[in-house]
């Protein structure tokens, strides 16, 4: 039983398959309540005549740069499911990787080490996932190149070598028949 080409395969493909679900499921319940005030504040400034911008002041920012962070999300994960055979793009998928776990945990908080953020926490396991996969799809081809550039490196067996290797038998046979 042969070993798989890239090992890492598999933990990217649970990690973007459960961060596809969780983001594509949130993104969905997201879209229905930015949809519902925004729904909202149109009819507000319709039928009362209220100011848009004075209206637009009582949004919460967050909920749209979180919005936006799960499509980005569940963009992601898809682009690691279709890539995860290429370990070349390894390098674009951690580097994406990074910067999405750096805007959920540092830019809108959605990741801490307090009691009451646990669950939120659990939301960054596919994307740890994710990426140890495309580290350990990045060792394994780097490790296959550096063992293919040192066969490569090995001379070639003489096309001739295994001629010679039995003439000197046959020539060795002719020696014991005389002697004999």
């Amino acid at each position: 039983m042969g070993r798989r080409k890239y090992s890492g395969r598999f933990f990217m493909l649970a990690g973007a398959l459960v961060l596809l679900l969780w983001a594509g499921y949130e993104f969905y319940v997201r879209m229905e309540m930015l949809v519902w005030f925004l729904k909202g504040m149109i009819r507000s400034v319709v039928e009362e005549n209220r100011n848009f911008f004075h209206e637009i002041r009582y949004y919460d920012p967050k909920m749209f740069w979180l919005t936006g962070f799960l499509l980005a999300c569940a963009l992601f994960a898809l682009l690691a499911i279709l890539l995860r055979n290429r370990p070349k793009a390894g390098y674009v998928l951690i580097a994406l990787d990074l910067a999405l776990i750096y805007a959920g945990g540092a830019k809108l908080g959605l990741f801490g080490l307090g009691s009451a953020d646990w669950l939120q926490t659990l939301k960054l396991l596919p994307l740890l996932l994710i990426l140890a996969g495309n580290v350990v799809n990045l060792i394994s081809y780097s490790l296959r190149r550096r063992r293919q550039t040192q066969q490569d490196r090995l001379p070639a067996p003489s096309r001739y070598a295994s001629e010679r290797k039995m003439a000197r038998l046959v020539e060795m046979r002719r020696r014991d028949r005389r002697r004999a």
